[in-house]
């Protein structure tokens, strides 16, 4: 029995790619003698560059300050990776979940996008062998909250919301959305809309700032 660890995946079309590639090793003759049952997701996401500003000095050793990036800054992409490959694999290949897991609740979110169990390295290695106890009654916690008597209540049922029908007739119905100039409402809502993301000024227009107003009209 074995197990492969994958590097991050952020395209559809890579999900796609990848899961065909282990589904079809499956089949093969060498895979009946040693059999693939688990894949983790995810490595750390390579290249990645920190900068120390006090020291004004690269952090990480090898490559000239490049290394790979783990830790919180990864947890959506890792629950994005066990998410999609929980959906594409078949159900007898365990998944397990590895990046920013530092709590409970971390864990929660991994078993809740389909993880079979998590992996924690970056915090282990910051606060110890006791962050294992510290995290498992954190999400005993937060099960018992929820009221769930065990993982298989929740595990790999995560809800996705949709957009309701009203929103989407709304923006369809924006007056004079043709004429609007989207790059002064980026610029805007970099600079001065700190309130707005902006997915709330595409989506829902949200203008009523006085700065958002007075440059848009400018």
């Amino acid at each position: 029995y074995w197990g492969i660890k994958l590097p991050p995946y952020f395209d559809p079309e890579q999900f796609n790619t990848v899961a065909n590639i282990i589904k079809s090793s499956l089949d093969n003759q060498l895979n009946k003698r040693c059999k693939l049952c688990f894949i983790t997701c995810i490595n750390s996401i390579g290249n990645g560059l920190v900068v120390d500003s006090n020291t004004e000095s690269t952090v990480i050793y090898p490559k000239e300050g490049l290394g790979g990036i783990g830790g919180s800054v990864i947890k959506s992409t890792a629950l994005a990776n066990v998410y999609m490959f929980r959906k594409l694999l078949p159900s007898n290949i365990d998944i397990i979940g590895c990046g920013g897991v530092t709590s409970g609740e971390d864990v929660f979110e991994h078993l809740l996008v389909g993880a079979s169990c998590v992996q924690i390295g970056t915090q282990l290695v910051v606060e110890g062998p006791s962050v294992f106890k510290r995290i498992n009654k954190e999400l005993i916690e937060i099960m018992v909250n929820k009221g769930y008597k065990n993982i298989d209540n929740f595990q790999g049922k995560l809800k996705v919301i949709k957009q309701k029908e009203e929103n989407v007739s709304e923006q369809n119905n924006t007056p004079n959305d043709k004429h609007r100039d989207y790059t002064k409402i980026f610029v805007i809502g970099m600079n001065k809309c700190a309130s707005s993301t902006i997915h709330e000024l595409f989506l829902n227009n949200d203008l009523k700032s006085q700065h958002c107003r007075y440059v848009f009209e400018q």
